[in-house]
């Protein structure tokens, strides 16, 4: 379908190259360009369709094999045990749909990243730029109390030091 389209808009533009023909036609906005979309989508479809009987017409062949080789299994594990013991035939059965078919797969789309604003005003302790590794710790552990005033000393103190927002106090205390 697609060379005769380009055979038909290298007609009307004989200057084009065959992908620039092929793109005016397709892209027109009139209802010829409308109906020329609609039948590529026809088009499209009708391989998928094709596949999906094809697909069902294996599933039928397998729980037929299924329910003869092994009668007194279930219908479910009947299709399973008949799906393993033939992978030619599974392989009709399952058969995914390409990755690019019409709605097949969303396109995926990159989120905005949000800005992280890391603020230690919000803090009652103020005093965040320290050289001395033995200041941050104890910065560290009077944050932890004022934050989490319930918690025990050590679990208040693990809070503080894994809240990214005290990162520059963390590596301080570390000495890094």
């Amino acid at each position: 379908m697609t060379n005769l389209v380009i055979e038909c808009a290298k007609r009307d533009n004989p200057d084009l190259t065959d992908a620039q023909a092929f793109a005016k036609v397709f892209t027109d906005q009139s209802e010829a360009g409308v109906m020329l979309r609609r039948a590529f989508n026809v088009v499209k479809n009708a391989a998928y369709e094709g596949a999906t009987n094809d697909s069902a017409k294996a599933c039928a062949e397998l729980a037929e094999i299924g329910k003869r080789r092994w009668p007194s299994l279930n219908r479910d594990q009947q299709f399973a045990r008949a799906f393993e013991t033939n992978p030619e035939i599974a392989k009709r059965a399952h058969r995914r749909p390409p990755v690019f078919a019409a709605g097949a797969f969303p396109h995926p789309v990159a989120k905005e990243k949000q800005p992280i604003v890391a603020s230690l005003a919000a803090q009652s302790v103020t005093e965040t730029n320290v050289d001395n590794p033995e200041a941050a710790l104890a910065q560290l552990r009077e944050i932890g109390r004022q934050r989490w005033p319930s918690a025990s000393e050590s679990q208040s103190f693990i809070n503080a030091v894994t809240d990214p927002l005290n990162a520059d106090l963390v590596r301080a205390a570390l000495a890094v």
